[in-house]
């Protein structure tokens, strides 16, 4: 009975998986924002600090180093195994999916060269939980990005 149980269990995790594979990032709202993260966990954002269930401080990057932050994210991105969907002068979407399940998140960056700030949102497609995936993602990257911003020259932080 219990391998007919975790048979089933897995059969159902791969169809959730598989729900998560058509789709694309929220996009911008009409404020030029980041989407707010819904109620459930699987969601951080940097966008609204009184959200604090699902915020993260937003990256601050001194003025001479902006025009190099979205290379730099860009590259961040691709070092950690995501793959770029949509980018313009001050947004980038791209995509990370687990490796045994496939499951797909979001990951947002909006770029605010007068506040010197680059905002970030990172959610999963579907579930509730991520057990913080989103979240050590996000941080991961920001430590990556950061680096980079200190110290432009060095490939690897």
């Amino acid at each position: 009975m219990s391998l007919l149980l975790a048979a089933s269990i897995v059969a159902v995790i791969f169809i959730i998986a598989s729900m998560s594979k058509p789709g694309h990032a929220l996009g911008l709202n009409d404020e030029h924002q980041l989407v707010q993260c819904p109620t459930k966990p699987n969601c951080v954002s940097s966008e609204y600090p009184d959200d604090i269930d699902h915020y993260l401080e937003a990256i601050t990057v001194p003025l001479e180093r902006f025009n190099m932050a979205m290379s730099i994210v860009k590259q961040a991105i691709e070092d950690l195994g995501g793959h770029i969907q949509t980018e313009n002068a001050d947004y980038i979407a791209a995509t990370f999916s687990s490796r045994i399940f496939g499951f797909i998140d979001d990951i947002e960056y909006r770029f605010d060269r007068e506040k010197q700030l680059i905002h970030f949102r990172s959610a999963a497609r579907t579930g509730y939980s991520d057990f913080s995936v989103n979240e050590n993602r996000m941080l991961q990257l920001k430590k990556i990005i950061l680096q980079k911003l200190e110290h432009p020259n060095n490939a690897t932080p």
